[in-house]
């Protein structure tokens, strides 16, 4: 078992403090503050809190305070809040 990778599925939802992880694919409804070295937001990915990534990659919804080195978004993403990141890639 890969402990440094994270999962919320499609239908589950999360609320709460997300740490120790490296990397955490998100696909259902998170309100969490997160410390990570790569978040992944999925298509039918919500997530709502402060974020503090190397990587973040949205392809859902982001609303919140997120402090990244990279973010890339794709054409489905949604974003509210406050974003503060070195590059981003569209």
């Amino acid at each position: 078992m890969d402990r440094s990778r994270a999962i919320i599925g499609t239908d589950a939802k999360f609320v709460g403090t997300i740490s120790n992880v490296k990397s955490i694919e998100i696909e259902g409804t998170v309100e969490a503050d997160l410390t990570a070295e790569k978040l992944s937001i999925g298509a039918t990915g919500k997530f709502a809190g402060q974020v503090s990534c190397d990587l973040v990659v949205i392809g859902g919804a982001y609303a919140g305070i997120m402090k990244a080195g990279s973010i890339w978004a794709t054409e489905t993403e949604q974003i509210a809040g406050e974003i503060h990141c070195q590059s981003r890639r569209e």
